[in-house]
């Protein structure tokens, strides 16, 4: 499958080089129905296809408005943390936020920031800002995660606390 990945990744990328729109619609839907459900060669694939600062942008593409398969999480928010562009980086986090949560999300920054030094520290606090519950949870799609505990002696927080129906 990795040759058909390269074939769709050459046509989204041609497509959007010459700026043939339509074409460049029709490859990221076939692009995307491929991702639905990838096989172990394709994953494989597609996670080095996010450590290629060209590549990375096709799989955000792939992944936008769908699920992100787990073995992708850590490779997606990766790629999200390595880009100097703080709005960039949202195409490669949202999608892991409406997947896993925000809590899988903030755990895998902060794994990363830990163990890839500083500039990968600072991708990470750049991402950080995209890590919120996303227009599908406010729209109810799915339910808002719980969001952790406040530090022993902190004073409430009020908007934390309003609407979530428990006392």
């Amino acid at each position: 499958m990795a040759q058909a990945w390269d074939e769709l990744y050459a046509r989204w990328a041609a497509a959007g080089d010459e700026r043939r729109h339509r074409d460049l619609q029709l490859a990221a839907r076939d692009s995307q129905r491929a991702g639905n459900n990838p096989s172990p060669a394709d994953l494989e694939w597609l996670a080095s296809a996010l450590a290629d600062p060209d590549r990375r942008w096709f799989v955000a593409m792939v992944y936008r408005g769908q699920p992100v398969p787990r073995p992708l999480l850590i490779p997606m928010v990766r790629a999200g943390a390595t880009d100097c562009d703080a709005s960039a980086c949202r195409r490669f986090v949202e999608p892991c936020v409406e997947t896993f949560g925000s809590e899988a999300v903030v755990a895998e920054l902060g794994r990363y920031a830990a163990e890839g030094g500083e500039r990968a520290a600072l991708g990470c606090r750049k991402c950080s800002y995209w890590v919120r519950p996303s227009a599908s949870f406010r729209r109810g799609i799915r339910p808002k995660p719980k969001l952790p505990d406040a530090e022993p002696g902190a004073a409430p927080d009020p908007a934390r606390d309003s609407g979530s129906g428990s006392s």
